[in-house]
């Protein structure tokens, strides 16, 4: 008989983390606030200046396999971005927070 088959396990969040480019923490609060989640997800996706644009928003969801489609992404981007200008600032990304905190969890 042949031996079954062995699925391998599913990555662990932090491999996940580590594969997508960004900071791995050493590990994660077990309870943070949201407050503490918006703060971490901004800084994680945020460029040196404190701006998310489109592109590194876009990358940053296809390295975290998240399971959103392209035009789902795009949707996503364009409602972070309150003011239109093409990017999201901390104060955009607090706004989008406030009304999509699941998917603030999901990039967490």
């Amino acid at each position: 008989a042949a031996p079954p088959s062995v699925k391998p396990a599913a990555p662990m969040p932090t491999q996940i983390v580590a594969r997508s480019g960004l900071s791995p923490y050493a590990s994660f609060p077990s309870d943070p606030s949201g407050d503490f989640k918006v703060r971490t997800v901004f800084q994680e996706l945020a460029n040196s200046a404190g701006i998310i644009k489109k592109e590194d928003w876009a990358r940053h969801f296809s390295n975290l396999e998240l399971p959103f489609s392209v035009p789902t992404t795009n949707d996503l981007f364009a409602r972070a971005d309150a003011d239109g200008d093409d990017q999201i600032n901390s104060l955009d990304f607090n706004h989008f927070a406030n009304y999509y905190p699941i998917t603030v969890d999901a990039i967490y």
